[in-house]
């Protein structure tokens, strides 16, 4: 694996803090590319699979949820890079429809559909984030600011299940402390008691509360109360929210922050030694994958994720069910011994981080 800074691979706010946490930079999922991505459909079958995406649409079809100090970075981010980011994000908070002191979310009618339509991502293009870029292959307009579900989501990784239990466990811990962080921005702002009031009350409405008329027809705004003494200047308060959450070292924001982002980044730091570390496990049993096809010399099969099925020599996958939960090497020398066949250590940790064997123990 490729290891770069954690700016190169998180976002500012994020690469800042993660930083102070963990001990060294993140590895790069080099396999998970976006300019050109590695799950978009290329053949009639891999279109009539289900499993590939559209080009022109892509994971991108998600509109994110972005805290109040990350829509202040991309609104004092200056740079001709950033404009189409800045633009788009103006547009959102001068509809009006999801735009608090807490930050930016999707309108509810498109929240409600998305969460209706799953089998529409990646190719419905309805359901595209107002920050896609079609330039170079797809880009995100506001990347360097992007929230805690866009840093991890990706197709393919390049541990398989370690690193989606890695970035999982991240993904955790970035939404814990965007949900604190943006209170805490609130709080230091302080729009008035009554703003506060009505914003924990707007925070408080059900997910799956029924639409009206407004979110149906896209005029809804949400109650503009809750910006209190800020009512007229929203920007200038995203603004200085980013400036305050922006200014907090990993300590700083630990402190402020409760227990929620104290346990999960205990988790964080457990799944990136995790990731680093490329032990081989001591004993070793078959477990769970579905074969996607399979011929006289190879198989593919998919086990954690159906985005990263694993393609692998015939004989390979007819020796799985000899890890039996004995010692590795010597399922190892058993192997060699009575099919002729040396599978590398090297091999054996893929398998196992793709979970089609799994730790015995």
């Amino acid at each position: 694996m490729d290891e770069v800074t954690t700016a190169a691979v998180l976002p500012s706010f994020f690469a800042r803090w993660m930083d102070g946490l963990l001990p060294g930079p993140i590895p790069d999922e080099a396999r998970a590319t976006c300019s050109n991505c590695a799950m978009v459909a290329t053949t009639d079958s891999e279109r009539e699979s289900g499993r590939f995406f559209g080009a022109s649409a892509k994971c991108c079809t998600h509109i994110p949820t972005m805290a109040n100090y990350q829509v202040g970075g991309v609104l004092i981010d200056d740079s001709d890079e950033a404009r189409p980011g800045r633009d788009g994000m103006l547009q959102r908070l001068r509809a009006g429809d999801g735009v608090t002191p807490l930050g930016i979310a999707p309108p509810r009618r498109l929240a409600v559909l998305y969460d209706l339509a799953t089998p529409a991502f990646g190719n419905n293009t309805s359901l595209m984030c107002p920050h896609f870029r079609d330039v170079d292959g797809g880009l995100c307009g506001i990347w360097r600011y992007r929230n805690s579900t866009c840093t991890t989501w990706f197709c393919k990784f390049n541990r398989g299940a370690v690193g989606l239990a890695f970035w999982t466990s991240l993904q955790q811990l970035l939404a814990a402390l965007e949900q604190e962080l943006s209170w805490w921005a609130v709080l230091e702002l302080n729009p008035g008691a009554d703003a506060v009031r009505r914003l924990l009350a707007l925070r408080s409405t059900p997910v799956n509360a029924p639409l009206n008329s407004a979110d149906v027809d896209g005029t809804a705004k949400a109650d503009v109360r809750s910006w209190g003494t800020w009512l007229g200047r929203e920007e200038e308060f995203y603004i200085e929210a980013a400036k305050r959450v922006g200014a907090l070292t990993w300590d700083e924001a630990l402190a402020i922050c409760g227990p929620t982002v104290r346990v999960a980044a205990t988790v964080v730091r457990t799944h990136y030694d995790e990731l680093l570390s490329t032990d081989v496990p001591d004993r070793l049993a078959g477990g769970s994958f579905t074969i996607v096809s399979l011929d006289a010399l190879r198989a593919t099969v998919s086990s954690y994720r159906t985005t990263d099925p694993l393609s692998m020599p015939r004989t390979v996958l007819d020796v799985i069910g000899e890890f039996d939960g004995s010692p590795t090497p010597a399922v190892l020398e058993r192997v060699a011994r009575t099919r002729g066949l040396k599978v590398a250590p090297s091999l054996v940790r893929k398998l196992a981080d793709y979970g089609i064997l799994k730790a015995a123990d």
